[in-house]
């Protein structure tokens, strides 16, 4: 059977076995089930960096500012703007089982995104492009 959790308490863990069971007992095929023990390495992965953490909010209004700009001297025809903004995003997760596999990794992401109204004689036009 399969559970997860997105908190991990006393209640959760109760919880985890109860599904996990509840759902080896839902399988209605004869496949044979395994549980993966691991790989006996993984390579280190870095995907959370410490400099984005607790950014100020006007450093962040300062860069989504600077984005309409910068955006404006790229074309002479942006007018107005659809939205512009910033977000950060963090995250920890892990995966664990019977077999002693027991995996965490954190990360975290800022991203941007500004959609300039180009006016393009009685026209006007947004669109929007990512970059990674």
């Amino acid at each position: 059977g399969y559970s997860y959790t997105e908190i991990l308490d006393e209640d959760a863990i109760k919880m985890l076995v109860k599904n996990a069971k509840e759902s080896a007992l839902a399988i209605e095929n004869e496949d044979i089930q395994f549980i993966y023990e691991g790989d006996k390495e993984y390579k280190e992965v870095n995907t959370y960096y410490k400099a984005l953490e607790n950014l100020p909010a006007d450093k962040l209004i300062d860069l989504a500012l600077s984005m309409e700009r910068e955006a404006k001297k790229l074309d002479d025809r942006v007018v107005s703007f659809g939205g512009c903004g910033i977000g950060y995003n963090k995250a920890k997760y892990g995966i664990i089982n019977s077999k002693g596999l027991n995996l965490e990794n954190k990360s975290n992401l800022l991203s941007a995104y500004v959609v300039p109204i180009i006016k393009d004689g009685e026209n006007m036009h947004d669109g929007i492009g990512y970059i990674t």
